[in-house]
């Protein structure tokens, strides 16, 4: 097999990865509730997510880049949205 292919099956992958979080994001904003999601989870995946993100782009490495920078935006997403919901139940 060619580089390419290898490389197709990456981005394949990496969207399957990414998408993986859709069902969370899609509960949460759904229900306008976070309960059960922990923030500190989700915190620490976004902060490796960032750290490899960080790292792909040193190496250049364009399927971790996209697979990093999606799961950085998703867990982010998750993020914010468990700590919006947590705290508009508090007040």
């Amino acid at each position: 097999m060619s580089f390419y292919i290898y490389e197709v099956i990456g981005f394949g992958g990496t969207v399957i990865s990414a998408g993986a979080h859709l069902p969370q994001i899609i509960k949460i904003f759904k229900e306008k509730d976070s309960t059960g999601v922990s923030s500190f989870a989700w915190l620490t995946w976004a902060l490796a997510d960032l750290m490899l993100l960080i790292y792909s782009i040193s190496i250049k490495d364009r399927v971790f880049i996209f697979l990093n920078g999606l799961n950085l935006v998703f867990a982010s997403i998750i993020l914010l949205a468990t700590v919006w919901y947590k705290l508009k139940t508090k007040f």
